[in-house]
């Protein structure tokens, strides 16, 4: 649960908050400027309301180009884990919350729970490219195992961060969501317990990925812009690739694997199964963040600034101008169909797929 903040003081903060976004918001229209429609900053007086996002590499780099090479980079990071234990497989990342409305920062990732179901799935089951969106066991790392992490990848020089400066109310929300993310959803146990690559934690009763997570508060801080789909690897996964019980019991055998040089909708074959899959890549982040450290650009109207935590590189962006919509649900229903979180819901909450 994030920080210590005292229930009575929550409450009251909670209604002051709340009380006052309506005034706030139609403040911050009237201050929107016409030629480019951005609000101007407000003061917050409070104190800062600090978001940072910490991204570290994978063991190896992972190559996206088709099913074949992403196969092989990761069988290549398996082995080079052996060695370099401390390391993620496929990258990581982690958040740092820090506002006057808890009493010490907020440190946590999601992380998947037992390396030995992966293994079991991908070597016993054959899963294939299952394993890209299937639900796992989960949990949510705390504040002592990420502040190794960080130590360490910044000792490796693997680590980059961005820091978000965010509103008040904006922290507010993300400081409820973090809670009910770890509590029970009514009857479902908590997402928190869930990892997966299909999974978006602004959707009920889902999960989350390690980046899903970080975009998640993100989104809450108003950050929706053209940098996320910077950071986004998607593919079309063919579902011959695809095994286990998300392909009636099929077993994907490693040299099929090998012998697909391409992925689906690029070899001219409209017919075959294709299964969309998207991910916010740890790497893909690290890049985006050094190169606009270098190229001084900006996306969006967030503006992002050259920062540094001792050996650690990152940027800094001001959004503390971005007030939550009043009424916005912090979980709603997904409105499109997945194979991934269709299969999840079946046999997590029995009854129609998708609607547990």
């Amino acid at each position: 649960m994030p920080g210590t903040m005292n229930p009575e003081n929550r409450n009251i903060a909670l209604k002051r908050l709340r009380g006052g976004v309506f005034a706030a918001a139609a403040a911050c229209l009237l201050l929107c400027l016409p030629e480019t429609g951005a609000c101007v900053p407000s003061e917050d007086t409070t104190g800062s309301h600090l978001l940072t996002l910490y991204v570290m590499l994978p063991v190896v780099p992972l190559d996206w180009e088709s099913p074949a090479s992403l196969y092989r980079s990761v069988r290549k990071g398996s082995v080079a884990k052996l060695i370099r234990r401390r390391q993620y497989l496929l990258g990581h990342l982690a958040i740092r919350l820090e506002t006057p409305l808890i009493d010490q920062p907020h440190f946590s990732a999601m992380a998947s729970a037992s390396a030995k179901e992966k293994r079991n799935l991908v070597l016993k089951e054959k899963i294939g490219f299952g394993i890209l969106g299937i639900g796992l066991q989960g949990k949510l790392e705390g504040e002592g195992e990420i502040k190794k992490r960080i130590e360490y990848y910044a000792g490796q020089g693997k680590i980059a961060f961005i820091r978000y400066r965010v509103s008040k109310e904006s922290a507010l929300e993300m400081l409820t969501f973090l809670q009910a993310f770890s509590e029970p959803q009514g009857e479902a146990p908590p997402a928190s317990r869930f990892y997966g690559g299909a999974f978006w934690p602004g959707f009920e009763k889902e999960g989350s990925g390690c980046t899903a997570y970080g975009m998640r508060l993100l989104e809450l801080a108003g950050v929706t812009g053209p940098e996320r789909e910077e950071w986004m690897e998607e593919v079309l996964v063919p579902l011959r690739l695809i095994g286990g019980g998300l392909n009636g019991g099929q077993r994907v055998k490693s040299r099929e694997i090998l012998h697909s040089a391409a992925w689906c909708g690029e070899t001219g074959s409209p017919g075959e199964g294709c299964i969309p899959f998207g991910i916010c890549d740890p790497a893909r982040i690290y890049r985006w963040i050094i190169h606009r450290r270098k190229a001084g650009t900006h996306a969006s109207f967030a503006v992002y600034t050259p920062a540094a935590e001792g050996h650690i590189p990152g940027l800094e962006c001001d959004v503390s101008h971005y007030l939550p919509s009043p009424g916005d649900s912090l979980f709603r229903k997904r409105d499109k169909p997945s194979l991934f979180i269709d299969y999840f819901m079946e046999y997590q909450y029995p009854g129609p797929p998708g609607n547990p």
